[in-house]
This record gives structure tokens, C-alpha cells and sequence, in this order.
């Protein structure tokens, strides 16, 4: 069947994703310079989501592998797809719930709700072009400052709407635009070095 490629489930699981051996340490780096660094970078009120975009990253990495490797009529690979990056979302969500003064767990349910978007939307795009990153970045920001703010409201924290959407919300989407590219395509670098590594062990 054209475009769709047979292969051994233990070795769709090699491919999908990377070992906890880079996974752990790459996202608790992640979280360290979003706490230390990213403060510093701040304009307008918006400031680098690094993790948001590491997450948005491979959950449309690990969808585009899913539709290129799915299994022919078993749709279990398009959910590993969404799951990747979902999980991605709760490990960098802890890593910046513990450095931060946050409702604990907030971080990790905004994160994993905006990959959870993020990757329903990818794994269903049949032919994904040029403009799926960026507009991936932009819904991914949307529902993770959307879900955060919530949470924030829910956990009687004082939140300004108006000024949130303004300040923070609008700002923080032309960031994350103009840094997209760059997290995206050092992500696919490290995931085709990581994923031949993998094949040659």
C-alpha cells in the first residue's frame, strides 16, 4: 500500500520516541532556562515558552511519524502519536511546576491539553505543509495560556483577563512564532540522530 510502511510493533516503538536517557535530561534543561533565562528575555510582557514549544515540537514530530508508520488499518500508531506528546507535556509540566510558584500540577494539565490539540489536529492532516508548524505554534500557545489562566482562576489567583490576553497572551503568540523554527528543527535534528542511534543498537 503506497505510503504506508509494515513494520514490527517493537520496532514502531523504537522510532516513536527517544530514550528517557534524553528525554529527562532535555526537558529538566528546558525548565531550568524557562525559570533562569526566560525571565530576562522578556518583551512586552511576553517572555520564551521553551518548554511550550518543545512540547508543540514533538507532538507534531511524533504525528507526522505516526501517519508515515502506521500500521495498515490499525489505528493504535495514530494514538501513540498523540501520546508522545502528551507525555512529553506532563514530564516538562512537573519539571516547571517544581521551579516555579504555581498551583503544583497546573503547568503539566496546560501543557498536556495543548499537546493533547496539537496532536489530534496533526495526526488527522493527511498531507501536512509548510504552514502546519507555525499554525500549530499559535493553537498551542492559545490553549496553553487559555487552560493556565483558567486553572489560575479556578485556584482563586487573581486574574486579570483583559490584561492577560493583551499583555501576556497576544505577545507571547508572535514569540513563540518568530522561535518556533528554530525548537522545531533542532528537535527534527536530534530526533533523526536519535532514532538511527536507536536502529543501529
Amino acid at each position: 500500500m503506497s505510503g504506508v510502511f509494515i513494520i514490527g510493533r517493537a520496532s514502531f516503538d523504537i522510532l516513536m520516541s527517544p530514550s528517557p536517557y534524553f528525554t529527562l535530561p532535555f526537558l529538566l534543561m528546558v525548565a531550568i532556562l524557562q525559570s533562569a533565562a526566560a525571565p530576562r528575555l522578556e518583551v512586552s510582557g511576553a517572555r520564551p515558552d521553551l518548554m511550550l514549544l518543545s512540547v508543540v515540537s514533538w507532538s507534531l514530530l511524533a504525528a507526522f511519524r505516526a501517519r508515515e508508520l502506521q500500521y495498515a488499518g490499525e489505528p493504535p500508531s495514530l494514538l501513540r502519536g498523540i501520546n508522545d506528546g502528551v507525555v512529553w507535556g506532563f514530564i516538562g509540566g512537573i519539571f516547571l511546576d517544581l521551579l516555579s510558584t504555581a498551583p503544583f500540577g497546573l503547568s503539566a494539565l496546560a501543557l498536556m491539553v495543548a499537546a493533547l490539540v496539537v496532536g489530534v489536529f496533526s495526526v488527522g492532516v493527511s498531507s501536512p505543509g509548510f504552514m502546519l508548524v507555525p499554525l500549530m505554534a499559535v493553537t498551542g500557545t492559545l490553549v496553553f495560556h487559555i487552560v493556565f489562566l483558567a486553572g489560575l482562576t479556578l485556584t482563586s489567583r487573581p486574574v486579570f483577563w483583559n490584561a492577560a490576553v493583551t499583555g501576556v497572551i497576544l505577545p507571547s503568540v508572535v514569540f513563540n512564532l518568530v522561535l518556533i523554527p528554530l525548537v522545531y528543527g533542532l528537535l527534527s535534528l536530534l530526533n533523526r540522530q536519535t532514532s538511527r542511534e536507536r536502529l543501529q543498537w
